[in-house]
């Protein structure tokens, strides 16, 4: 699990200037690949999504899958601009709070159990 600082990108090399295995570098990545991004997909129409004001200015989006560039074409469509986002958790898996950004530490037996739900769920 890694808490992604702003400004690295959840992708393989695209010309982004840093990536999230850049983070892993004293890890074995070789077979690594990154899960989760927020903008990958295409232009189809995606299950609705649930938006909950918790600020001014911030939002609690809760999204059953993602397509790209979603969030920001959402928001967009209703006037606003993306500035920021935070996944805090993928499926059953919750983001580790104690993490500060660009930190990381190996899945739990029961966390790894929790994403293969999810995938299983996503099929």
């Amino acid at each position: 699990m890694l808490n992604k600082p702003d400004g690295v990108v959840s992708s393989k090399r695209e010309g982004a200037s840093t990536i999230v295995v850049d983070l892993l570098a004293h890890e074995n990545v070789k077979n690594l690949s990154p899960v989760g991004r927020l903008d990958i997909g295409d232009e189809k129409p995606t299950l609705p999504a649930k938006a909950i004001r918790i600020g001014e200015k911030e939002i609690h989006l809760i999204l059953h899958e993602g397509r790209f560039h979603q969030v920001k074409r959402m928001l967009k469509a209703v006037g606003n601009e993306v500035t920021g986002l935070k996944r805090i958790r993928m499926g059953g898996l919750i983001l580790d709070e104690s993490l500060a950004p660009g930190e990381y530490r190996e899945l739990s037996d029961e966390e790894l159990g929790l994403l293969e739900i999810s995938c299983v769920k996503g099929k």
